[in-house]
């Protein structure tokens, strides 16, 4: 019997933390739109326009500071049913954080 190895269970969240380091090259903790172009131009991917990095920060930049954590990074490669779980989670979070302004009353 053959086994199935989907993607998401051969990239460890070490071998994430180390290809997240070869990004951040300035050693911030964060992903700049700077970093992504530059990684994409080291790569050779010179045909990734500005808009497209852009899109690719917004659509992962999870709490909007215009920049990707490392959790946010490791998204860029989890399984639809983990990046829902993880949006889920971060909505819950800042619904939650929100002030009942009854209480300021």
């Amino acid at each position: 019997m053959a086994a199935t190895v989907k993607t998401q269970d051969l990239i460890t969240d070490e071998k994430l933390w180390y290809l997240f380091n070869q990004f951040d090259t300035k050693n911030t903790g964060f992903i700049t739109e700077d970093d992504l172009g530059r990684a994409f131009k080291r790569i050779g991917a010179r045909n990734i326009s500005e808009s497209e990095i852009k899109d690719i920060i917004a659509i992962n930049d999870l709490d909007g500071n215009g920049v990707l954590s490392f959790d946010e990074f490791k998204m860029l490669f989890a399984s639809e049913e983990e990046k829902d779980k993880e949006i889920s989670k971060h909505k819950y979070k800042k619904l939650t954080s929100i002030e009942d302004p009854e209480k300021h009353a």
